[in-house]
This record gives C-alpha cells, sequence and structure tokens, in this order.
C-alpha cells in the first residue's frame, strides 16, 4: 500500500508544479491579484493539498530516511519529464542519466 500512496503522491506533487508553471507562463506573474482570479491557481492548491495527505499517509509506512528522497526523487523525474512531453522543454543526456540514477537509487534505497 505504500507504493501506491507514493505513487499517487508523487503524481499529484508533479501535477500542481506542471499547473504552476502553466499558470505563470499565462500570467506572467505569479503573485498578482490576476493569479487569485484562476481557476488553475486553485487546482493547484488541490493538488499540492492532495500531495500533502498521500505523502503523510506513505510516510507513516517507511522510514522517513527513505520516504524522503525517493518522494522528492520521483516528483524531480516526474516533472523533468512531464516538462519535456507537454512543454517541449529540452532533455539532456546528463538529465536522463540523472533520472536513471535516481530511479536506481530509490529502488537500492528501499530494498
Amino acid at each position: 500500500m505504500a507504493y501506491l500512496f507514493f505513487l499517487v503522491g508523487i503524481g499529484f506533487n508533479a501535477t500542481a508544479s506542471f499547473v504552476l508553471k502553466i499558470l505563470g507562463e499565462q500570467n506572467g506573474n505569479l503573485v498578482s491579484l490576476e493569479t487569485l482570479r484562476n481557476p488553475l491557481f486553485y487546482l493547484a492548491l488541490f493538488l499540492f493539498g492532495m500531495n500533502v495527505i498521500f505523502y503523510a499517509l506513505f510516510l507513516q509506512r517507511v522510514n522517513l530516511a527513505i520516504g524522503y528522497p525517493a518522494f522528492v526523487g520521483g516528483t524531480f523525474a516526474i516533472v523533468l519529464l512531464l516538462s519535456f512531453i507537454f512543454l517541449r522543454e529540452t532533455l539532456t543526456l546528463p538529465q536522463i542519466f540523472g533520472i536513471a540514477l535516481i530511479f536506481g537509487g530509490i529502488l537500492l534505497a528501499v530494498r
């Protein structure tokens, strides 16, 4: 069950970050009254809130020393891939290697 909480949590976290990126590109400035009028801002808040719930459920079931790095690393990798696929941001060979190292490290840590 911890793995399910992990995957759902990093999915919410990465998606919330992705929504904030889109919102920032639309508004040009996230710190404005215009941001408070945009439904994407509230979607991002909701997604981050759901992330916290699943992150807490995940951390209840694993050691913090393993759970925190796995969660952060997993989120990093998902954001990088989403940025490449949907925002057409560049993905370099060192970034691909870094993602592989992150996933390898997560697999080693949870064993």
